[in-house]
């Protein structure tokens, strides 16, 4: 099947996510607020180069090596922008001498275009992040509340409040039960008997669908303890409405990333302990995906992180962490509900298995830092095989001419797409390889656009200030994968510092980002003599040492990689890596422009340790041909797959990784890996 070219979707957010315990805001101060706010929608684009030629080719162009084009036949990139204020909400609710209602201010409220939520589970870095890699607040026998009136309850809140609170997944035991003999035999929400609490099922998901309507950037679990025939479970789940929310995941697949399934809208996940003969794809066996330790501890020492349920190969880690004596209470949940038990024994019960906890399960977890541990667990990511996985074993999301905006009408048809600015491409768009093309100012410093007069607006106007934008983003997420920067000189720079100077390309570069923040060719090489020697001899760097970093590539395959290299024939001391030179010592990455006719020589290159991009998507190229061609570069193992569209214009297309994430494994360098590389653990 080919690769899923997603469609930009774009929505406003239909529902305020309440966070935690956090007071309603007046209406007023909503509106208030929101005077201030302004939103932009973002675009993208497409540049092929061929192989070793030092001119931008058309993607859909298939040239010889060596072909070349004239300067009116160059590139194209761009994302529209467009800023949707809050000034009809000014006008509004401009009050100043007025008394406003709460009604007015709710009808105003009305008429207003909220800016988009770009949030997921309450996180825009939650976005990017694979589902087996999240970490959840679960509720342990959610349904059994003290204020639903349950006897002997697990929980303070109700489930719809644990919704509303933070909660994200919930365990609930399903009973058959005629309600005393009062209608026909159906679904409830029972514990032991229901004689100490019940709640109809379908009444529940109802709720629940009603909720997940309100918040359509959360994704939700439930874990059933099911003993109902299957096929009545599934039919109460449908008829309640739920059917378009629910996910199916093939046991032994990757798991898409949180933003995936809010773009797919496929956000509620269901296990069960039991099928009970149910037979639907989303009707899930946890014993297929899940793994958890023992649930009946009475003391904290009793409590161990042994495997008790399912196979620890599964991806998925439930952390039962409540006690037991014979039931839970508010007692016993203060005993093991706050810091630093809580979190010291979720890091060891992690580092112990080798797997990130996802399903912190607690009782009453209103009561002590079950939210705060979460948060915490989720803001950095854990990468427990950074030791293993090298560069050459991830696949990264790129644009080309980075910086560009469609000129507008009259442009070539090769120049009509609009980039996003540098770290919106990188936040939203899982865009971990930009393409700058630079042109040396009289005044100091490098411009930064495509060409001259014809096709010269940009998103970051220097050289300076596109880095920048890379360096603050880097400085907010400093476990992201290397990232890739492309640097195409316009014009022969020389080598003299008083003549334009190459060497001020490097200076400028470390001016903004510092020594220690770059990947630079001394690094890669060690105390070998050549690039290519040290490749043969110890590989790329691991993660663990390149996360946070950027490795730099000159695209220029003539007279300003020759100055390059004259005094320094390895690139020592230099920033930048050069482009092509397949066996030359001082070679490390090439570049091929076309995967379809290429595939052979980037599987070739991958498997000889270069790092390897090339193109896929653009203006001037048709989705069939752009999702052939995108299969094609992630099946060769390319590195960086560039692209004009990282996200949808509005009329075309959108190429992306597999489930949108912003690195995946590679598919030629993991092959052999055991276990098997998921997504998750690049970034």
């Amino acid at each position: 099947m080919l690769p899923d070219l997603r469609l930009a979707m774009s929505g406003l957010a239909t529902g305020d996510i309440l966070k935690k315990q956090s007071p309603q805001i007046p209406l007023v101060l909503v509106a208030l607020l929101m005077m201030l706010v302004a939103c932009g929608s973002n675009g993208a684009t497409e540049d092929i180069i061929d192989r070793e030629s030092d001119t931008d080719v058309l993607a859909d162009t298939d040239l010889d090596e060596g072909d070349t084009w004239g300067l009116d036949q160059i590139d194209s990139l761009d994302a529209a922008d467009a800023d949707v204020s809050g000034g009809d909400v000014a006008d509004s609710l401009d009050a100043a001498d007025a008394d406003v209602s709460g009604d007015d201010v709710a009808d105003a409220l009305m008429d207003t275009v909220l800016p988009p939520d770009r949030r997921c589970n309450g996180s825009e870095d939650l976005c990017s992040r694979p589902f087996d890699f999240t970490v959840f607040v679960t509720t342990h026998n959610a349904m059994s509340n003290e204020e639903d009136g349950w006897a002997g309850p697990n929980q303070g809140w109700n489930m719809l409040n644990q919704l509303n609170a933070g909660v994200r997944a919930m365990m609930i035991d399903l009973y058959v039960w005629d309600n005393e003999r009062k209608e026909p035999e159906s679904p409830w929400l029972c514990h032991g008997s229901c004689a100490f609490g019940s709640k109809r099922l379908s009444d529940a998901l109802v709720e629940l669908r009603d909720w997940l309507l309100a918040n359509p950037r959360e994704v939700v679990t439930l874990i059933l303890e099911n003993l109902v025939p299957g096929n009545e479970v599934i039919k109460t789940f449908e008829e309640a409405g739920l059917g378009p929310f629910l996910h199916a995941q093939v046991p032994g697949e990757a798991w898409p990333t949180l933003g995936s399934m809010i773009d797919d809208g496929r956000r509620l996940v269901v296990f069960t302990l039991d099928l009970q003969g149910g037979d639907a794809p989303w009707f899930m066996a946890q014993s297929d995906h899940a793994w958890e330790n023992h649930f009946a501890a009475k003391r904290k020492e009793d409590m161990k992180c042994d495997r008790h349920k399912g196979d620890e190969d599964n991806p998925l880690f439930i952390l039962n962490h409540f006690l037991s004596a014979p039931i839970g209470s508010p007692d016993l949940a203060q005993q093991v509900n706050f810091n630093p038990f809580l979190s010291e024994r979720t890091l060891g019960c992690r580092n112990a298995s080798g797997r990130q906890v996802n399903f912190l399960a607690v009782d009453f977890c209103d009561i002590g830092d079950v939210f705060t541990t979460v948060d915490a667990l989720n803001a950095v990511p854990w990468h427990s095989r950074d030791d293993e996985l090298r560069i050459n074993h991830i696949q990264l999301l790129g644009t080309h001419n980075s910086y560009h905006i469609d000129p507008g009408e009259g442009a070539l048809p090769q120049w009509k797409y609009t980039h996003a600015p540098l770290d919106e491409q990188l936040q939203f768009q899982m865009v971990r390889s930009i393409e700058l093309d630079i042109y040396f100012r009289a005044e100091g410093g490098f411009s930064v656009h495509h060409i001259p007069l014809f096709d010269d607006q940009t998103t970051c106007e220097s050289l300076d200030i596109c880095l920048g934008l890379v360096k603050d983003w880097s400085d907010s997420h400093p476990w992201h994968v290397p990232l890739m920067i492309l640097i195409e000189p316009k014009e022969i720079l020389g080598k003299d510092l008083s003549d334009n100077g190459i060497d001020k390309v490097d200076a400028a570069i470390r001016a903004v980002l510092g020594d220690d923040r770059i990947i630079t060719p001394d690094d890669v090489r060690g105390s070998h003599a050549t690039l290519r020697e040290a490749l043969e001899a110890d590989g790329w760097p691991t993660l663990a040492e390149a996360r946070g970093k950027v490795m730099f590539l000159m695209l220029d395959n003539k007279e300003n990689r020759t100055t390059y290299l004259e005094e320094h024939p390895n690139l020592e001391g230099r920033v930048m890596f050069a482009r092509g030179g397949k066996d030359e010592p001082w070679s490390a990455i090439l570049e091929y422009g076309n995967p379809e006719r290429d595939e052979a020589e980037i599987i070739a290159a991958v498997q000889a340790g270069y790092l390897v991009r090339t193109h896929v998507g653009g203006p001037v190229q048709d989705a069939e041909t752009a999702a052939r061609r995108l299969e094609i570069a992630l099946r060769s193992g390319a590195h960086v797959i560039s692209t004009d569209f990282p996200v949808d214009p509005g009329d075309a297309y959108a190429v992306t990784l597999p489930d949108k994430a912003p690195a995946n494994c590679n598919p030629v360098t993991t092959a052999d890996m055991q276990p098997s590389c998921r997504s998750g653990d690049a970034e």
